[in-house]
């Protein structure tokens, strides 16, 4: 459309609102681009040779962009133009908030490093304390040793040398204080016949004596004389022993006392006590110093053998413990023994003081063994392994090292023995059975894993 000068007036009453009004120039553009914001005026109209439809579509055109702008200023990419100065504070901000994070991992720095260098100095301490008690450990032993012999009578006192009765007679009270039971506790003396005697006979269920019991034969063997002139005589019928001090005859033991001395031990185990020495190969500190003083225990000759194939089992592999996945299957393992791995292994003060055999424990045990046993074991109905003659080629599921491997079925095997000792008459005879049963079991598979690859 066409406008001449004389018909403007008209036009420009016509216009619509949106072009006559002005738009300001703003500052917030002066630097962004090169377009012409000035103001809409007739002269513009003019120059533009009065085309109505070509405005439109600049104005059109140039709200696009302004629109495109404002979007660029609510979301900057580069935050630049007006919130300059809003940005130079955030960057001034987190300027500060570095600087503050920077000083936090300083002070964290020194704090670990303390605790670390306290750690250390903690290490030193506990190795040095390590081998302060296995050189206790020693000495009890040969104390208990040279006091198996002491208690032999008057006439063995020539195998224990000044220096050795100095020490018992120094170390007596400590001793007394270290021994792991009770002989006051557990301790059952013969009839006043033997009293009279000399109180030579007495028989004490401790960590350092043996049960006196039955006499058969008055004659000590030729290996009797060979361990000091010490005689042990075995009953065939009853499969206990009697420790007899050669001062004593044997004709002054009457046979009330003979009885009475074997009912009143019947329940007993009436061998002398074996200790099992810890290696002299073995860690001064670590797991398994840990382990061997804690399955150390007055349990049976059963016992002491299955804790020294263990031991020769873990000479294997150095001595070292792998992760915990390599150990044995967790799988249907006794409740108590989750909660003893859990805790890091400490002690638990109620199975440790009485130990632990009540039915459930037990169940749980022989279901836990059975489900560790090869492929080519075949179980009862009852669920427990069936003994065999022949061994298989696979031992990879018992072949376990380390604190997660054999030493977690040992310390449930010392918990149910130290249980026994709690039970009636009635009840002990049965469950003592069905533990050995389950010590000569293990004893013959850990066997079978020491021998595969030799001691």
């Amino acid at each position: 459309m066409r406008v001449c000068s004389s018909s403007f007036s008209t036009i420009l009453l016509a216009m619509p609102l949106h072009l006559k009004r002005t738009i300001s120039q703003s500052t917030i553009f002066s630097n962004q681009d090169d377009e012409d914001h000035g103001r809409y005026t007739r002269m513009r109209l003019l120059l533009k040779d009065g085309d109505y439809e070509d405005e439109v579509q600049i104005l059109r055109a140039r709200i696009v962009k302004l629109q495109a702008r404002v979007s660029e200023l609510e979301y900057p990419p580069n935050c630049d133009g007006t919130h300059e100065d809003e940005v130079q504070k955030l960057r001034a901000r987190n300027v500060e908030l570095q600087a503050r994070v920077s000083e936090l991992e300083d002070d964290m720095d020194t704090i670990l490093n303390e605790e670390m260098d306290d750690v250390v100095k903690l290490k030193e301490d506990v190795q040095g304390y390590y081998r302060r008690y296995r050189r206790a450990q020693t000495k009890i032993m040969e104390l208990e040793e040279v006091i198996s012999k002491y208690k032999g009578g008057d006439r063995h006192t020539e195998y224990i040398s000044d220096n050795a009765s100095k020490e018992l007679d120094a170390s007596r009270p400590e001793f007394e204080k270290l021994e792991t039971h009770s002989s006051k506790a557990n301790s059952v003396t013969l009839s006043p016949g033997l009293a009279q005697t000399g109180n030579h006979a007495t028989s004490q269920f401790t960590s350092s004596a043996s049960i006196i019991d039955t006499v058969d034969d008055k004659n000590p063997t030729a290996s009797d004389k060979r361990r000091g002139n010490d005689a042990t005589f075995t009953d065939d019928s009853s499969a206990q022993s009697i420790f007899i001090s050669p001062s004593i005859p044997a004709d002054d033991i009457s046979t009330n006392d003979k009885q009475n001395a074997h009912d009143s031990h019947e329940r007993f185990e009436t061998s002398f006590v074996q200790t099992v020495s810890y290696p002299e190969d073995g860690p001064d500190s670590g797991w398994f110093f840990d382990a061997f003083h804690y399955l150390k225990a007055d349990l049976g000759p059963q016992y002491n053998t299955l804790i020294r194939l263990w031991v020769a089992f873990e000479r294997k592999s150095g001595f070292d413990t792998p992760h915990k996945l390599a150990g044995l299957a967790a799988a249907k393992s006794p409740v108590v023994l989750s909660v003893w791995r859990k805790n890091r292994r400490r002690f638990l003060s109620k199975v440790d003081q009485s130990g632990l055999s009540t039915p459930e424990f037990v169940a749980e045990l022989w279901a836990w063994w059975a489900t560790l046993q090869p492929q080519w074991r075949t179980v009862d109905n009852d669920g427990k392994p069936l003994p065999f003659d022949d061994f298989g080629d696979d031992m990879a599921p018992l072949d376990k090292h380390g604190k997660n491997g054999w030493l977690c079925l040992l310390v449930c095997v010392k918990w149910w023995g130290n249980g026994l000792q709690t039970l009636l008459d009635n009840e002990q005879v049965s469950v003592t059975k069905d533990w050995l049963v389950l010590v000569a079991d293990m004893t013959k598979m850990l066997q079978q894993l020491v021998a595969q690859n030799g001691t």
